[in-house]
This record gives C-alpha cells, sequence and structure tokens, in this order.
C-alpha cells in the first residue's frame, strides 16, 4: 500500500511540472511535442523514484531535479534562460512549501512523528490524504501563476532574475533543512544556525530589493514628470510657432499700411493719416511690440513671448544674441530657455527693481546659454541641491533636471552658481558639427 501511495504522489506530481512548464514557456517547435513532454516526464518520474530509494541527501535529490528541469527547458521551451532557472526553482520551492505544512500539521493532529507518518503502514489513511491534499493544492497554486503570467506579462532585467534566483535558492536550503529536522528529530545547534543564517540573508536581499525597487519607481517618476513637461513644452512651443507666423504675416501688412500712410501724407491729408495711425495702435497687437529679432524663427518667437509674461509680473528680461543656433539644436535651446526663464520669473524676489539677462554665446566650438536673475538672499548656502519646494509635483521642481537631461544628450553639462546678487544657470551645449565632436 506504501509502495502505490508513494507511486501515485511521484506520477502526479511529475505531470503536474510537466504541464506546468510546457504551458508556461511553451514549446520552440512543436514537433513531437507529446514524444517530448512525455519523455520529460518518465525520465524525472524514475529520478524522482530513484532519488527516494538510492540518494539520501535532500540538497543532491533537489540539485538533481532541477538540473532535469533546467535541461528540458533550455532545450525544448521557449523563454529567457534566466526565467527558466528561477521558475525551476520555483517548482521545487512550491513543493516543499505545501508538503512540509501539511505533513507537521498531519504530525500535530495525529500526535505521531512526520518519519512515522511516511513509513509506517498503520498511517496509511493519513498519508493518502497528505499525498492528495498536497497535490490539488500544487496544481492549484501553478494554475494560478500560468493565469497570472497569461493577464501580466513579466518583463525583469537581469539583476532582477539572479535576485530572485538567490532567493529561491535560498528558500530551497531553507525547505530541505526544516524537512531534515521534521524527519530526523534532530536537536543539532548546525542546522538550526544554517536555519538563522539562511533567513537572515533572505531578509537582507528583501530589504535590498526593496530599497531596488523604490529607487526604480522613483526614477521612472522622474522620467515620467520630465517626459510630460517636454510634452507641454512642445506643444508651447508649437503655438509660439503659430503667433510668429501670424507676426510676420502682420508684419508684411505692416509694409502696406505704412505705404498708405504715406501716401495721405504726399496728398497732405494729415487727418486721415492720423486716424489711420490711430486704428492701427488700438489693435493693440502684442505681436507688434517684438522685442528680439534675430531671424531664428523660433527661438525669437519663444524669447518675445517670455519677454510679455515677464513684463506682466513687472520683470525686465535682457536678452544678448551673440551666436545663431542651428535649426536642429533650437527645440533643444528652447526647451532650456523655456524651463530657466519660467524658473528665473517664478523666484524672481517681490521688488520693483527685478530683472533678468538671458546670453546665448558660442565659443570653441561650444553654445553657452546663461540664464540670470537677481536674488535678495543666497539659495545655495541653504538648498545647495536646489529641491523644490512646491507642492505640485506635476508642474515644479523638474525644470533643471529637464535641462541637465538635454544638456548631456549634446555632451554638455550645466553650472549653477551665485554672484553680484544674481543666480546664474549657464548651460554648455557641444555643437554637432563642430571639429571637437570627432
Amino acid at each position: 500500500m506504501m509502495m502505490i501511495i508513494k507511486l501515485f504522489g511521484i506520477i502526479s506530481e511529475c505531470m503536474i511540472i510537466t504541464y506546468f512548464l510546457c504551458k508556461y514557456f511553451g514549446l520552440k517547435h512543436h514537433n513531437y511535442a507529446v514524444v517530448k513532454a512525455s519523455l520529460f516526464f518518465i525520465i524525472i518520474a524514475i529520478y524522482d523514484y530513484a532519488s527516494g530509494e538510492y540518494i539520501s541527501s535532500e540538497f543532491a535529490t533537489f540539485g538533481g531535479f532541477f538540473i532535469l528541469t533546467f535541461l528540458f527547458s533550455f532545450l525544448f521551451l521557449k523563454g529567457n534562460m534566466l526565467e527558466k532557472i528561477a521558475t525551476c526553482a520555483l517548482t521545487f520551492i512550491l513543493i516543499a512549501a505545501i508538503n512540509l505544512p501539511i505533513l507537521a500539521i498531519s504530525s500535530a493532529i495525529t500526535n505521531q512523528y512526520p518519519d512515522a507518518i511516511l513509513n509506517s503502514n498503520d498511517k496509511t489513511d493519513v498519508l493518502i490524504l497528505d499525498t492528495f491534499l498536497s497535490k490539488i493544492i500544487y496544481f492549484g497554486v501553478l494554475q494560478a501563476i500560468l493565469l497570472f503570467r497569461k493577464k501580466e506579462k513579466i518583463v525583469l532585467k537581469m539583476k532582477e532574475w539572479i535576485v530572485i534566483i538567490v532567493s529561491f535558492i535560498i528558500s530551497i536550503l531553507i525547505a530541505s533543512l526544516v524537512r531534515l529536522l521534521l524527519i530526523t528529530h534532530s536537536t543539532q545547534p548546525f542546522f538550526y544556525f544554517l536555519i538563522a543564517l539562511c533567513l537572515t540573508a533572505l531578509d537582507l536581499i528583501i530589504l535590498l530589493f526593496i530599497i531596488w525597487v523604490n529607487r526604480s519607481v522613483s526614477i521612472r517618476e522622474e522620467n515620467l514628470q520630465i517626459k510630460l513637461r517636454l510634452e507641454k513644452q512642445e506643444k508651447e512651443t508649437k503655438l509660439i510657432n503659430a503667433k510668429y507666423e501670424e507676426t510676420s504675416m502682420l508684419k508684411h501688412d505692416f509694409k502696406k499700411h505704412l505705404h498708405n500712410i504715406d501716401k495721405l501724407l504726399d496728398r497732405n491729408e494729415l487727418d486721415n493719416a492720423r486716424n489711420y495711425m490711430k486704428g492701427l495702435l488700438e489693435q493693440q497687437n502684442d505681436s507688434l511690440l517684438r522685442t528680439v529679432h534675430s531671424d531664428q524663427t523660433i527661438l525669437d518667437s519663444l524669447i518675445n513671448e517670455k519677454i510679455q509674461e515677464a513684463k506682466e509680473k513687472r520683470i525686465d528680461i535682457t536678452c544678448r544674441l551673440i551666436t545663431i543656433i542651428p535649426d536642429e539644436l533650437q527645440m533643444d535651446v528652447c526647451s532650456i530657455l523655456t524651463n530657466l526663464i519660467d524658473n528665473a520669473i517664478e523666484n524672481s524676489p517681490p521688488s520693483m527693481n527685478n530683472r533678468i539677462i538671458v546670453i546665448i554665446q558660442k565659443s570653441h566650438g561650444y553654445y553657452r546659454i546663461t540664464v540670470k536673475n537677481n536674488i535678495n538672499h543666497s539659495v545655495l548656502k541653504y538648498n545647495h541641491d536646489l529641491h523644490s519646494k512646491k507642492t505640485d509635483g506635476e508642474q515644479h521642481g523638474w525644470g533643471l533636471k529637464s535641462v541637465r537631461r538635454v544638456a548631456e544628450n549634446h555632451d554638455g553639462r550645466v553650472d549653477v552658481y551665485e554672484e553680484n546678487d544674481m543666480f546664474i544657470v549657464a548651460v554648455i551645449l557641444q555643437d554637432d558639427c563642430s571639429p571637437q565632436k570627432s
């Protein structure tokens, strides 16, 4: 009877493992799929039976099982190699995680030692129930994993798989030691020391993994916020460019207006000329009040838009454009200026003499974009890392990070310093066409 129970446990367990691996990964080639799966099932079933008869070491038994399942997965199944290692280890962790508690519960209910239940002919009914229950639970857990994987595709990096594999290996070691203690009734301190050591190592891995996940989430959140900010800036730039095109049309019409006024003056129609000019002034079109004109379409539009924004807050912006920015670099320069000028406007002190200075120049193959704004007291002294003090995380605090990202893309850097009661941010960008780039 004991032999029949044992064979039932081996056959059902090996069938479940074969089914799970084939469903989880899928076969590389479907030719002779049934033959491959059947051959694997027969091999691990024979090994399972032989290991119980001839291999006394739990670690050697688990090691053999792992090698056989991994070889089958490696040769015939799809998927990432590290995921195969982790999954093969998981199948044996679950066996131990299910069998050991059931055996311990049965031992407590029957008031018998676990080895007595496993080897005594008087407790076959308990052993049958334990075996049947453990295999049903095992199949249910693996089926739940398959359903989860069907809905959620697992995409992990190599480091993450390595952490999972190491955790699984330690878990197998703990399970083996616990099973050994249950069966042998050993009281040797060495085994308890090993279990405590493994649990400590597992705790450290979990702690490191939590820190790692937290850092990854922070980085993803930061990248998302920068992406949202860049998308917003791109929309703003398109709107500004549309305004520039409108201004260009107005400039073209302005020549016609001057020509009409000239004709009225030639005919000495002074009142009509005055009324004509009065009508033009009453249009109050800000586009006619352009302050910067350097024949750089998008850049001019952006700077003049920011000048108007600053004027509404009684802040004077002075611009010095000493060089021409190439067309392929203008969008990135606009992104930098948008962030820096917005920050300068937001952080200008409440004063009647606020001013912002914008300088764009080129030297030795590098473009230098400098934005200065006056301050009442040192910012870097009390906030050296320039952490945002705004509560709205989606709108504030990401400007300088976005600027640094753009600078890195052009082999540049960002310098932040204070001088003569001015807060200064200087962005260095390498000219992509410069000989230094090569």
